[in-house]
């Protein structure tokens, strides 16, 4: 854990990774991150963890958060926290309900906000904020998004949507229907053809498409981006938007038939297995990537690919190489 919070100061504050190795330590420090988070707090909720651990584990969660939270994504804190509370509550047979009233309405305030802070922070040339910075660059954003709730109360068709409805994407669902096919056609599979590539290492294919370039597809194909602002414009489509944009209604069950037979069997194989085992720990990393659903299947597969080659290809292959 301290060497995730360690990666993510040093990628989100300075320049000193260079970026063609950025993704690669990404994947590493997320991938270890993530299983030591869920392992922590599972050993918490079992009553066995060292309370000094135990403070450290909880400031390592926070600071970890705080610093994802600045990069005005919401969903990779909140994908770290739901996890560890699962892990957590799993283990202690209780929900922790007072975590749950103080962290829900702070990442709702934090949401109302978020556009407005995208449209400073993200503008041309913008520089990014530094860690002495954060204090007055949270200030400003819990300000905007006071505002934005006041201004919503005034005019409710200026309000933004709520952290649930954005949550489940259900705006993007609607977009989607309501323009495909009528207006716009299906687009068949063209959002997945750069799903094959993702697993191609990008040391040996330094031009591999980016699993981005899905996402950023979409927007262009319902004019909500234009190709001069795709870097500084996020919209997140999420994985059944973009089945049914592709295949229609069938694409959205053919995708629902697939995940869910594929995890059903995988949580089949994994159910008795030790927790180090490499299904053990492909079960953690399928908890955490099911709270990815902003992203697009490119997206979503490539990330959880480079996490399993992190966590379980590599110390496979460490004890296949030497025999330990």
């Amino acid at each position: 854990m301290l060497a995730n919070t360690a990666y993510i100061y040093i990628s989100s504050f300075t320049t000193i990774i260079p970026a063609d190795i950025d993704s690669i330590l990404r994947a590493f420090s997320f991938g270890i991150g993530t299983i030591s988070a869920f392992i922590l707090c599972r050993l918490w909720g079992l009553g066995i963890l060292d309370r000094r651990i135990v403070i450290v584990v909880v400031v390592n969660l926070i600071v970890q958060s705080v610093l994802i939270f600045s990069t005005l994504y919401l969903i990779g804190g909140i994908s770290l926290l739901a996890l560890s509370l699962i892990s957590y509550a799993s283990a202690r047979r209780k929900i922790p309900w007072m975590v749950i009233i103080i962290a829900v309405p702070i990442l709702a305030l934090l949401h109302l906000g978020k556009s407005e802070m995208r449209r400073v922070h993200w503008m041309p040339g913008a520089p990014p904020p530094t860690l002495s910075d954060l204090p007055a660059y949270y200030t400003e954003w819990v300000g905007d998004s006071l505002d934005a709730r006041e201004a919503g109360k005034r005019d409710p068709s200026t309000a933004g949507t709520s952290i649930f409805a954005r949550a489940s994407l259900i705006q993007m669902l609607c977009l989607s229907i309501d323009n495909v096919p009528d207006r716009k056609p299906y687009l068949w599979g063209e959002s997945y053809i750069d799903i094959p590539a993702q697993i191609i290492p990008r040391f040996l294919w330094p031009e591999k498409p980016s699993s981005l370039l899905s996402n950023v597809r979409l927007a262009l194909y319902f004019n909500l981006v234009t190709v001069e602002n795709t870097l500084t414009v996020s919209i997140a489509f999420g994985t059944i938007s973009e089945a049914y944009i592709n295949f229609s209604f069938f694409g959205v069950v053919l995708l629902g038939l697939l995940m869910g037979m594929g995890f059903k069997r995988i949580s089949m194989l994994a159910d008795g297995v030790p927790q180090f085992s490499a299904l053990g720990i492909f079960m953690i990393l399928l908890t955490a990537w099911s709270f990815q659903i902003e992203q697009v299947m490119a997206t979503w597969l490539s990330s959880l690919f480079q996490a399993s080659v992190v966590c379980i290809g590599v110390p496979l292959a460490y004890r296949r190489f030497t025999g330990g």
